[in-house]
Parts: structure tokens; sequence; C-alpha cells
């Protein structure tokens, strides 16, 4: 076969396929973010561990309201705007 020949005929391409993101790996992530930025704001804050719970974090402020937080996270970069005038004042 000369190199002409050899040029003309090319494998196939193979196709790589990424990994999928693992959700609970995500989700944890996005736990973690959301303590970290209710930490940054005063809010003392504790992780609930485990699969299948409603309660993903529970948080209490300077002036002792407690909350109950369910956090959702995204695997893949996605972006929603907030309506601020639906945020209660009760959140901070």
């Amino acid at each position: 076969m000369d190199q002409k020949d050899a040029m003309t005929k090319q494998e196939p391409i193979k196709r790589v396929s990424r990994q999928r993101a693992d959700g609970q790996k995500s989700g944890l992530a996005g736990e973690f973010f959301v303590a970290a930025e209710l930490l940054k704001r005063g809010l003392q804050t504790s992780l609930t561990l485990g699969n299948a719970k409603s309660i993903d974090l529970f948080a209490i402020n300077d002036q002792g309201k407690r909350f109950t937080i369910q956090v959702k996270a995204l695997r893949s970069p996605n972006y929603f705007l907030i309506d601020l005038e639906r945020i209660q004042d009760a959140c901070y």
C-alpha cells in the first residue's frame, strides 16, 4: 500500500462518550455550597446526611429563628432568574 492509499483509507472516528455526572455528588456539592453561603450571612448551619431525606440543612439565625432547607442542585450549567419580589424578609 502506498502513501496515497493510506491517506484515503482512514479508520472510522470513534466517539468518546462523556461519563454522566453522579447526581448524588452534585447534590451534596450543592448542599455544601448553600451551607457555606448561609454561614457567610451569619446563620449557624448543619447538614443532614443521608439518601432519602426531605430536609438537607438546618439553620438558625441570631434571633433564634429556625429554618429547614431543601436544596436542589443542577449537574450542568443552567441559570435562572429569581423574582426578588417573591423572596420573603423572613429568609434572612
